[in-house]
């Protein structure tokens, strides 16, 4: 376990806000913060990669010892996945999905 220093993020954390670090997960970057709600763990996929909902950035809580949820790792985009949320983004402006 680690309790997140004021040199870390800038802010004092209590002594009861401790967690495991947060665990690395492929294709991401992890930061951590304090926010008035406690320890912020901001997960943030590489460029060209994705989540499998096609988000790129999570969010999780230090909450008392343990993380709020776990998160999974970052995917590679492929093109296939790219021309589908085109047109869902296009559809959703009113254009028609001419390629």
């Amino acid at each position: 376990m680690f309790a997140v220093e004021a040199v870390t993020v800038g802010l004092h954390i209590p002594d009861v806000t401790m967690c495991y670090r947060p665990p690395t997960r492929a294709h991401a970057e992890v930061s951590l913060y304090q926010d008035a709600i406690g320890v912020v763990a901001i997960y943030a996929c590489h460029s060209g990669f994705y989540f499998a909902d096609g988000g790129t950035v999570r969010t999780v809580l230090c909450r008392e010892t343990v993380w709020s949820q776990d998160i999974p790792d970052c995917k590679r985009k492929s093109f296939l996945l790219y021309i589908t949320l085109r047109v869902s983004c296009m559809r959703l402006a009113g254009h028609s999905a001419a390629f």
